[in-house]
């Protein structure tokens, strides 16, 4: 099973997709901010995604936070959702972009289709 990084301002949301997870069988790390999602990713011993919502407040802007944390994630598949129709040009590549309201079937499919065995 995959450890994924659940990174989202809102707390619902966040505990939510974490519990869907988990119930999955998978093992969840939270981060409510982006720049908690970067030291999460300095002390988690291996990741297999980041599922994270775009619209996570930073006082320096989302451009600030989000290349650093991409540059961090090693090749770590990136989920984004948002509630934003197209994915933001400046974001460079992610591994899937989720609309929000949140379809959370679709996100644990995906999810539960890494192959984490090349990660370990």
């Amino acid at each position: 099973m995959a450890c994924v990084l659940v990174a989202d301002s809102d707390s619902v949301v966040r505990s939510s997709i974490g519990r869907a997870l988990r119930l999955r069988g998978h093992r969840v790390r939270t981060a409510p901010s982006l720049q908690e999602a970067r030291a999460e990713l300095d002390v988690a011993s291996r990741l297999d995604a980041i599922v994270i919502g775009l619209e996570i407040p930073d006082p320096r802007g989302v451009r600030a936070v989000w290349g650093p944390l991409r540059d961090a994630a090693d090749g770590v598949p990136v989920v984004v959702c948002s509630a934003s129709a197209k994915p933001k040009r400046t974001l460079g590549e992610v591994a899937a972009w989720f609309r929000k309201p949140l379809e959370v079937r679709q996100l644990l499919d995906f999810v539960d289709e890494l192959d984490t065995d090349d990660r370990r």
